[in-house]
């Protein structure tokens, strides 16, 4: 069983800190806050979906950075991970 597992699936890196995602309402440049990996077959690889909600750039309670929306990695239907997005590329 174990052996299988190792036979069948591969971590990926589905988004990495930093990267690009779009443009916010304002024209800023918007990137990931996070890095994210995750163990799936090459059948799931293709169902992998990644969907953004940006919005005008602004600082939560206690954070120092601005963040301007949220993301989703979807493997089908399923939501797998949430992240926050970000004008400040670091």
């Amino acid at each position: 069983m174990f052996d299988w597992a190792f036979e069948n699936y591969k971590s990926y890196q589905i988004v990495e800190k930093g990267q690009y995602a779009g443009k916010a309402p304002d024209g800023k440049p918007v990137f990931i806050n996070d890095t994210f990996s995750y163990l799936l077959t090459e059948e799931e690889k293709k169902e992998i979906r990644f969907e953004s909600d940006i919005t005008v750039p602004f600082l939560l309670s206690g954070m120092d950075i601005p963040s301007c929306g949220t993301y989703s990695i979807y493997l089908g239907e399923e939501v797998i991970h949430t992240g926050n997005l970000t004008t400040i590329n670091n």
